[in-house]
């Protein structure tokens, strides 16, 4: 682009294909990222029942509700963090572990509480002939912890324009996610795709990072936050 007038913008063909390079694996990640997310009440309709499918969907629906909070603040502080690149490696590595404490402070926020009132809140608001949803809901919450540093892994990924990476991660956790329900669901119903979704949700957020070798640092990060989230011992920058 030239200038600030539309009649004085130019197009360049090899800009356009360097950033569909680089972005088209996060169109596909998307995809795949509501695949899975959604092929497990697909399998848990045909291999159970609809009758099952209504009761985990209540505890899908109250689990996924508080999603937007992760992608909100990832958003918020991509800036930051890109920024932070440009600065020093130093800096950049601390504002990461500095988002990956407070998404998983978070997620300890919403999921111990729920752990603990999900037989409760099920009942409330969907009644008692829902009440199966509440152990459900009680493990899946859970899986909000992989989701949120997933959402914070994207960022360290999109910034080293490991965008690649990232789609491959999520291919392989929508892949086990699909394995694993194919197998627990037969024997667990609702509580078998409860039980997939939150080991897939781990494998393709923080599992996967100690499989390929560049992303180790960033599981051992992961994995500093997930034992002792301490926000307010990390450098403020």
């Amino acid at each position: 682009m030239n200038g600030h007038y539309i009649k004085a913008w130019q197009i360049s063909m090899a800009r356009a294909k360097s950033l569909f390079r680089d972005s088209w694996p996060l169109i596909l990640s998307g995809i795949v990222i509501m695949i899975y997310m959604r092929i497990d009440q697909v399998m848990l309709g045909e291999m159970v029942g609809n009758e099952e499918v209504g009761i985990y969907s209540a505890a899908v629906r109250l689990a996924e509700a508080w999603y937007f909070i992760p992608m909100a603040i990832s958003s918020s502080v991509f800036p930051s963090v890109v920024e932070s690149r440009s600065i020093s490696e130093t800096l950049f590595y601390e504002r990461l572990q500095k988002l990956y404490n407070l998404m998983v402070l978070i997620a300890y926020i919403v999921a111990v509480p729920v752990t603990f009132t999900a037989g409760w809140v099920i009942k409330i608001l969907f009644g008692s002939a829902y009440r199966g949803a509440g152990p459900m809901l009680a493990v899946l919450i859970w899986a909000g912890l992989f989701v949120n540093l997933g959402v914070a892994r994207s960022s360290f990924l999109t910034t080293m324009n490991w965008t690649r990476i990232h789609f491959v991660t999520v291919f392989l956790g929508c892949i086990m996610n699909v394995v694993l329900n194919y197998f627990l669901i037969p024997l667990y119903g609702g509580m078998g795709a409860v039980i997939a979704s939150c080991i897939s949700y781990w494998f393709a957020a923080h599992g996967a990072c100690f499989v390929y070798k560049p992303l180790y640092k960033t599981g051992c990060m992961m994995t500093k936050a997930m034992i002792f989230p301490r926000i307010w011992n990390v450098k403020n920058n």
